[in-house]
């Protein structure tokens, strides 16, 4: 059945697959979806049209620590490319080159932005839209839309990047990770994609196709892969990453792009006050040596009045800029990353003179004078052509610059002769004597060197200045290049390196962890697993290794004020901004700084050839103060060295909870007990040190709260006095001898590991209120590494609350309410355990954990193994015979008889298992004990020999006349006795061998009759136990009818069988009947408002929260009848609920849904069958 279970989702995900294809995917307004990153103190909304913090209206806007302390009004990235159109001048009379610029933007909702700019017939906005595909498409809730690694519900069918990493047990999909088939690096991780297909402004005005091979692809081509992480270690649980793979897929390629980013700053955002205007009062300032901009409020104060919803101090919102886009074309080592030391490095002399460089040189061509420089001689030139070259890794055509250096006499016939050449496709007009200057920026060797804008400013001193000539930041720092004269850095792995190039370009991959195939995931024997050589998809090789781009680093930086000083329909503005070397800092930035100020940044330019993709990546993160804030910024930055390889805590559990009267039970499974840390993995490798210290799992904490933030339990604070931890209720741990604080603090505050209190899976809560709700988390924490400097980590405990109020859950995370149950309810159980079989002498008990579990009127049998000469238990099965013809084994062999015993249909065995043998009563109501007499019973001993405890029941039974003959033993020397007894085993019915020893001692006058057992079982035979009787002289066993009885403690073993029948939850109406008089109303009288009542949804700033009063111990399906004094009905209430929840609230509210009013009210409870109820309440303000 399974097999064509599987063979028919196969066949529908091809058709699926093949519906799809046939359909290009491509931008669409129509699949706008928004998500809600919370995976750690950063909480902010997004949509998958490319902007972050909004729509503000579906979720907390860049907020952190609580939804409504926001910190910015919107994220958003920006991408500009130069287009060449040629036309006929008709004064010219001459083909002439239009360059014009197209900056694709996001449909932000800013000042300036007009939603976002231009848009075309029928209202289509000209920019980035969502490619359909990549989210579950019928999921359309708020803040719930986007694919997140931690809702499965937000997958979609299948990826369109990936259509074969399907589940085929499930038939679901895996998630698509930055690192590969269902890998999730970042504890919260979320993915889109979107496209510039409607940016259709030029394909109309100039009839520009980006893509000669399809001429339904409009825009420009681009396709971005967005994706956010979060990491919710302390250390790191302060920034949320956003990282975005911009993709050329047309045929067109663009030799000047810049990507870029738009912030509007707003501390203080939030709250749902139409009148917020606390952006007013913003400050910002750019660290230019940091590449960071940090924005925070002047006054260090929220005005209550623009966002009534804040909730304590103003810290510092950070923006910095991770990765840049690569340049591998240049021949330059933009991000300085070259480790040979044969390559060569700018010097002075390398660039023209200027004022700020007197050693400069010229470089003014000559048949045979090579100059004065010998690294750029004057007697040669290097011409570019431009190539496409077919990649077999990635079966796509790529772009590639291949230099050929010439001879200038072989050029120049004399020194007044006048040449022709082509570089990069342009006309270079040269003879000898004319001088070669670089021109900035402009994609172009000028100077025809074989490098591309190369700059004294930015090559070998990094200097940046304002447009009025201000110098904010002065470096020296030359860089790495190739020289194409002289051959040295050419063979340079890490100058022009590029994440397509099918090279490990910093030779970081280790076949030990990275051979994994195409899918990054071992063991699945995919494209290139254990091949031995790098394969696109594995770590730390192209795409997946941030290191491997040639990046250029923050090139542009640009406040203004007011946030409606952007004109973004305005292409050449924005342009403008985004151009290179635009340093435009405000006058007030060098005094002090600059008042509610938004600004772009941009990284150019570069070429983006023609299935290219280039990346960007940025972090937006907070902290308490200025240091605190520098100090996030270098874990952020860590994690991006690391490649986003973080230790990551162990695997979330998935938590239950079970409402009772005046509890709450909890419990969860243990997945995260299996966790291994490949990052730390690698590290313990590397160090020569045991991999499985990886297996890195410590404990289990528990928090609860009364917000779904869990604010009110991050009560620990650091050494200055900023929460930092939260406090658990209940916390577990492995006894594995690691317990107490950890080593290492974070601002004079350490982790607590435990106290070996060893591992659960259940906890009961007593501690709370009836109609009170309460929110848990169950987290899972490693031990972390105090030699690596690597803190414990925990599992974020995220819930969110939507716009509309509803609450989304993690899996580790739970929502309940105790309360009385219904009148006459009977819980989930069993009236009796019935031994039906075997010789136990222990009992079992049942522990319902989840009556909602539990299968009504199921009958379950137990069963045991055992092993060895005691008979000692091993495992036990659990089987759930209610349908005799098809029995179903629901717990098999386990062997947990103590603590947590395995948990089936919601319930759990308690076993009283008498593990020790031992005599437990002896039965001498068939014995005549001899007179002066003395008896033991004990294990076997004599001499050397030991005896064995054997489980079973015995007896002594004697005879007048020799019945059996006792065996010898010659190792103790004792001989066959014929004798007027038997032995036998009552447990198993059958008589033993024995020794018989009758002795009397003259010197005492004691003789000692001494039986010992004897008993084989299987393959092993031993002596058992032992009974001694001790008298004078005449002593003597008794005659026939003795029989002395010896019981003994015996575990279960395989003959044991126990049934069960269980029930599950009922009400029983007559005993409803009996308990009508504990209907009660909670609270009474109504005092507006009660503290307990929850506070108001997001979104609302005014009024009140819900108002209640609960009736509590209704019976089920009763009805309740609300009447004023004067006797009009009020309201009417019905019971529909489970049967063990009892309670019935009132919102206050009457059927006309006006509010109550004070005073007193009486009420009827009319429950069918079981009989009614009447009563009185007050309302008081």
């Amino acid at each position: 059945m399974r097999k064509i279970l599987f063979l028919l989702i196969s066949v529908l995900l091809l058709i699926s697959n093949e519906n799809l294809f046939s359909q290009k995917l491509r931008g669409d307004r129509t699949f706008r979806k928004v998500g809600i990153h919370n995976g750690n103190l950063v909480k902010t909304v997004f949509g998958n049209w490319g902007v972050i913090a909004q729509p503000s209206n579906q979720g907390p806007p860049l907020a952190w620590k609580y939804d409504d302390n926001g910190y910015a009004g919107d994220v958003s990235i920006l991408v500009g490319l130069e287009l060449y159109f040629p036309r006929y001048d008709t004064v010219l009379k001459r083909i002439v080159v239009d360059t014009v610029h197209s900056v694709v933007i996001c449909p932000v909702d800013r000042p300036g932005g007009a939603s976002g700019g231009e848009t075309g017939s029928g209202g289509k906005f000209w920019g980035f839209e969502p490619v359909p595909g990549y989210a579950n498409p019928t999921l359309q809730a708020p803040g719930k839309g986007v694919a997140m690694s931690h809702l499965p519900e937000t997958w979609p069918p299948f990826w369109p990047d990936h259509p074969d990493w399907i589940d085929t047990a499930t038939g679901k999909p895996y998630w698509n990770g930055y690192f590969g088939k269902g890998i999730t690096n970042a504890d919260q991780e979320s993915y889109f994609v979107m496209d510039d297909n409607n940016d259709e402004k030029y394909n109309r005005r100039y009839g520009f196709r980006p893509d000669s091979t399809d001429s339904t692809r409009m825009g420009h081509g681009l396709v971005v892969k967005v994706r956010g992480m979060q990491w919710s270690n302390v250390l790191a649980e302060d920034g949320i990453f956003w990282v975005y793979d911009i993709t050329n897929e047309g045929t067109t390629d663009y030799r000047r792009t810049v990507f870029g980013f738009l912030v509007g700053t707003w501390v203080g955002a939030g709250g749902g006050s139409s009148g917020n205007t606390e952006w007013k009062d913003d400050l910002s300032f750019f660290d230019a040596a940091e590449d960071l901009t940090y924005s925070w409020d002047a006054d260090n104060y929220i005005d209550r009045s623009s966002n009534p919803k804040w909730i304590g101090n103003v810290g510092y919102l950070g923006y910095g800029f991770l990765e840049t886009p690569g340049n591998p074309f240049d021949g330059i080592d933009n991000d300085g990353d070259s480790k040979l030391p044969t390559s060569p490095r700018f010097k002075a002399q390398d660039f023209p003179p200027t004022q700020l460089n007197p050693d400069g040189t010229r470089r003014i061509l000559s048949r045979y004078d090579p100059g004065p420089n010998p690294d750029f001689p004057n007697n040669k030139i290097v011409l570019i052509e431009i190539k496409k070259v077919y990649s077999p890794i990635y079966k796509v055509y790529q772009t590639v610059y291949e230099r050929h250096v010439v001879l200038l006499d072989t050029l120049f016939k004399s020194d007044a002769d006048t040449v022709m050449v082509y570089s990069l496709g342009e006309p270079f007009k040269i003879w000898p004597g004319k001088e070669l200057v670089e021109v900035p920026n402009n994609g172009i060797d000028d100077d025809l060197d074989g490098l591309v804008d190369e700059n004294f400013d930015l090559h070998y001193r990094q200097i940046r200045k304002t447009a009025d000539g201000r110098v904010i930041f002065d470096k020296l720092n030359p860089l790495a290049y190739k020289n194409y004269f002289t051959g040295r850095g050419l063979n340079d792995p890490l100058i022009d390196e590029r994440r397509d190039d099918g090279i490990d370009n910093d030779g970081d991959w280790d076949p030990f962890w990275d051979d994994v195939g195409a899918d990054g995931v071992p063991g699945t024997g995919d494209l290139g697993e254990g091949d031995g050589v790098p394969t696109p998809g594995e770590s730390r090789f192209d795409a997946t290794d941030v290191n491997e781009s040639d990046q250029v680093g923050l090139t542009s930086f640009d406040f203004f004020v007011p946030a409606g000083a952007i004109n973004m329909a305005n292409d050449e503005e924005l342009w403008r901004r985004l151009m290179p070397g635009n340093w435009q800092v405000p006058e007030q930035y060098l005094a002090g700084y600059v008042e509610g100020p938004d600004f772009d940044a941009g990284s150019g330019y570069f070429p983006l050839t023609s299935k290219q993709t280039e990346r960007f990546s940025l972090i937006l993160f907070m902290g308490e103060n200025k240091d605190d804030l520098f100090a996030n910024k270098k874990v952020m930055q860590g994690i991006y060295d690391a490649n986003y390889n973080f230790p990551r805590p162990p695997e979330k559990p998935t938590l239950k909870a079970i409402a009772g009267d005046r509890k709450v039970v909890l419990y969860w499974d243990d997945i995260a007990e299996k966790s291994f840390d490949r990052a730390l993995a690698e590290v313990y490798k590397n160090k020569g040190e045991d991999i499985n210290k990886a297996f890195d799992f410590e404990g289990y904490k528990i928090y609860k709260a009364t917000d779904p933030n869990f604010n009110d339990a991050r009560v620990i604070t650091d050494g200055f006095g900023n929460p930092i931890f939260y406090k658990p209720i209940a916390q577990f741990d492995l006894k594995d001898s690691v317990f107490g604080w950890f080593p290492l603090d974070i601002n004079g505050v350490k982790f607590w590991l435990g106290n070996d209190s060893g591992i659960q899976h259940q906890f009961i809560d007593t501690d709370v209120k009836n109609g009170v709700t309460y929110y848990y988390a169950v987290v899972a924490y490693d031990k972390g590494d105090a030699e690596l400097g690597v803190y414990p980590s925990e599992n974020t405990k995220y819930i969110q609350r939507t716009t509309t109020g509803e609450l989304i859950f993690d899996k580790n995370t739970v929502m309940v309410t105790p309360n009385a149950p219904t009148a006459g309810f009977i819980p989930a159980g069993t009236d009796t355990i019935l031994h039906t079989q075997g010789p136990g002498t222990g009992n079992i008990y049942l522990y319902v954990l989840d009556p909602f579990k539990v299968k009504d009127n199921h009958t379950y049998r137990v069963v045991f193994k055992d092993s060895s000469f005691n008979r000692i238990t091993t495992s036990y099965s659990v089987i759930d015979i209610t349908n005799s013809n098809a029995p179903d084994t629901v717990v098999k062999w386990s062997r947990i008889f103590e603590g947590e015993t395995a948990l089936f249909d919601g319930m759990r065995l308690i076993f009283d298992n008498h593990w020790n043998i031992k005599l437990m009563s002896i039965d001498t109501s068939q014995w005549n004990r001899p007179p002066r007499s003395t008896m033991t019973f004990s294990l076997f001993s004599a001499g050397a020999v030991r005896g064995k405890e054997y489980p079973a029941d015995y007896a002594i039974e004697c005879y007048d006349e020799i019945v059996d003959t006792s065996m010898a033993y010659s190792p103790l020397r004792i001989p066959a006795t014929p004798v007027k007894f038997k032995v036998k085993n009552l447990t198993e019915d059958k008589y033993i061998d024995f020794v018989y020893v009758n002795v009397y001692n003259a010197f005492t006058k004691v003789r000692q009759i001494s039986i010992g057992f004897y008993e084989t079982y299987q393959n092993t035979s031993s002596f058992t136990w032992a009974v001694i009787f001790q008298g004078d002289s005449s002593l003597a066993l008794p005659g026939a009818g003795n029989k002395l009885i010896f019981k003994l403690s015996k575990p279960f073993r395989a003959e044991d069988v126990f049934e069960f029948k269980v029930r599950a939850n009922r009400v029983d109406p007559e005993l409803a009947k009996s308990q009508l008089d504990k209907i009660r109303v909670v609270p009474n009288p109504y005092v507006v408002a009660e503290r307990w009542e929850p506070p108001l949804p997001p979104g609302i700033s005014s009024g009140r929260g819900p108002q209640k009063i609960d009736f509590t111990n209704v019976p089920p399906g009763a009805t309740i009848y609300i009447f004023t004094a004067r006797g009009e009905l009020v309201a009417t209430l019905k019971h529909d609920k489970d049967i063990s929840d009892g309670t019935v609230s009132w919102n206050l509210k009457t059927k006309e849904n006006l509010d109550a009013a004070y005073g007193v009210y009486f009420y009827v409870v009319d429950a069918p069958g079981i009989g009614q109820k009447t009563g009185k309440f007050a309302i008081i303000k």
